[in-house]
């Protein structure tokens, strides 16, 4: 059973490296679309997260000691997502694939200061820290709409 199933994927494995370069270029080019639209989706969501986090500190609906946790779990997604973008810009085929990854890139390293940003007023509850914070969010969508128009020109 095994040497059937390994005799199966080294068919496969022969037949997929033997397919034409252009039908490759073109699957490639579908990949390289499909991981962008999921990227730009989960920074979004990202940046919506922060949002509501931000308004249910603001608002004082939540305790410090939560918003701290929830802010430290929306750090990790955003410092996973910028990795994964860098990984992905190293295999940006196009120009153009390479200068919206490397916007993405920008938009993820601005969410990280946002959320430093926010830390900062949930620890302390400062104006300084909430203007800081306010500025830096307001900076990432106009970023994020930015990004959207890109692909409307």
């Amino acid at each position: 059973m095994k040497t059937i199933i390994f005799s199966l994927c080294l068919i496969l494995s022969i037949n997929l490296y033997s397919q034409d370069n252009s039908i490759n270029s073109n699957n490639n080019k579908k990949l390289m679309s499909v991981l962008g639209s999921f990227s730009s989706s989960n920074i979004y969501l990202s940046y919506l997260n922060v949002d509501m986090l931000a308004e249910q500190v603001l608002n004082k609906n939540i305790d410090t000691k939560k918003s701290t946790k929830i802010l430290l779990s929306l750090k990790q997604v955003i410092n996973q997502l910028d990795l994964n973008l860098r990984e992905l810009h190293k295999l940006a085929e196009s120009n153009e694939d390479a200068v919206v990854i490397y916007r993405l890139i920008y938009i993820s390293e601005k969410m990280k200061e946002d959320t430093q940003n926010l830390e900062l007023y949930i620890k302390d509850s400062t104006n300084q820290n909430l203007n800081k914070f306010k500025k830096s969010h307001n900076l990432i969508f106009n970023k994020l709409k930015s990004l959207s128009t890109l692909k409307n020109r």
